[in-house]
């Protein structure tokens, strides 16, 4: 999704910095079309040399560069730059630039919708402690805006209602919409497919979520299952098409950078549960994939589970996802426990969303290598390092099997 860009790293923690030549700045101009230019497939941003500091306010960082708004009307121009839509961007530059353009159109949005104060009508003043605005003169704080809606994939049995809108965005999506004054998000989910499409649900559960910037968005994914007959009622001045669409009919978005794509995604992969699953506990856990080498990845390390119902079947080692950890955290410790060994992670792979008979698996699976010491085998009873065409020497559990043929993709044929 658009915010997967590790191993870069988006620090939005506010500072009151003064703009510097090396830094870089974010110009939008009164329509909301942005100055960038084009070297090799990157997106270039003009720098801060020769910038008022009093022009400009730090938004965040990412890769040690540090970014700035350009604030006011004047109009820029520098040779060698265009301006873009926002929505031109998604399709024009890499991953990581777009999550940059939108999360700068974001806060641009918000500055540039609060420059007056609601209560009193003085001009706002950019606050030096926080990421907030203030008014001089009553006092009052004004927050960025952020607007909770939910995307949601409504299943009935090997079939998902795909949407399209009647404006704006013109590919296959899900079911979404905003959240209402006094309501859950589960609420909202059994709201929205109402007015949308006319049909009932059940098992409501959550996925995922994604910031969407240039809508000033936090998206919530949630699954869950059509409660009767699912006939379609399809409102019509929102929506130009609803129906049930069996998986291997799904057409997926042009590219991979929003939630709703991953969610129809993981569904056509059979990857989530469907109506005919009970309702069982997820369990969430993490998994590391360890390499020779996250650059070349010639070989990977497996381990046959040496205890409980699954014992002797092969897996990647790892474990659950304790309170207050993230999934980076909780692969290092679960390392470090079982292998006695610290490890450097790579990217996500995959989440694999997998059926056992009691309860339902979530497990994000890692790149990693070892960073310092020897893996020890403390709970499994035997391991391998397995090259490309070894993959398919030993019995995988069901749920790491899944994962086989992504890590193909990727590992040399040496």
């Amino acid at each position: 999704m658009i915010q997967d860009i590790y191993p870069s790293r988006l620090k939005n923690e506010y500072h009151n910095y003064r703009i510097g030549e090396k830094d870089r700045l974010l110009v939008f101009d009164r329509e909301g079309k942005t100055l960038v230019g084009e070297k090799d497939g990157r997106a270039v941003f003009p720098g801060g040399k020769g910038v008022d500091a009093n022009d400009a306010v730090y938004l965040f960082e990412v890769d040690e560069t540090r970014f700035f708004l350009k604030l006011g009307d004047e109009h820029i121009a520098e040779e060698g730059f265009e301006r873009y839509a926002i929505r031109e961007v998604r399709g024009k530059f890499s991953r990581k630039d777009v999550f940059v353009l939108f999360t700068g159109y974001h806060l641009w949005k918000w500055y540039n919708d609060n420059r007056f104060c609601g209560k009193c009508g003085h001009r706002l003043l950019i606050d030096e402690n926080e990421r907030a605005l203030r008014c001089p003169d009553c006092g009052n704080i004004i927050y960025p805006r952020i607007n909770p809606a939910v995307i949601v994939g409504v299943i009935k049995q090997d079939r998902l209602l795909i949407t399209r809108y009647r404006r704006g965005y013109a590919h296959n999506a899900l079911v979404a919409g905003f959240a209402e004054i006094g309501e859950t998000l589960e609420e909202t989910v059994a709201r929205e497919v109402m007015e949308e499409t006319g049909v009932s649900v059940k098992n409501i559960r959550y996925y995922k979520s994604q910031p969407w910037g240039n809508a000033q968005d936090i998206l919530v994914g949630f699954f869950c299952e059509a409660d009767g007959d699912g006939e379609i009622r399809m409102d019509e001045k929102e929506l130009k098409y609803a129906d049930w669409v069996r998986r291997e009919d799904i057409e997926l978005q042009l590219d991979d950078l929003s939630l709703t794509n991953e969610m129809m995604k993981v569904f056509k992969e059979k990857r989530t549960k469907t109506e005919t699953s009970p309702m069982v506990p997820t369990v969430r856990v993490v998994a590391a994939v360890i390499c020779d080498s996250i650059s070349e990845k010639r070989r990977i390390f497996a381990t046959a589970r040496g205890y409980g119902e699954f014992k002797g079947g092969w897996e990647f080692p790892g474990g659950k996802i304790e309170a207050g950890e993230t999934p980076r955290e909780a692969l290092i410790r679960e390392i470090k426990e079982e292998l006695e060994a610290d490890i450097e992670l790579g990217r996500l792979i995959d989440t694999i969303e997998y059926d056992y008979p009691n309860f339902h698996l979530s497990m994000d699976c890692f790149w990693a290598e070892v960073k310092n010491g020897t893996l020890v085998l403390k709970e499994a009873e035997a391991a391998k390092w397995l090259s490309k065409k070894e993959l398919d020497s030993v019995a995988w559990l069901p749920a790491d099997i899944t994962l086989i043929d992504k890590i193909k993709e990727e590992l040399s044929d040496d």
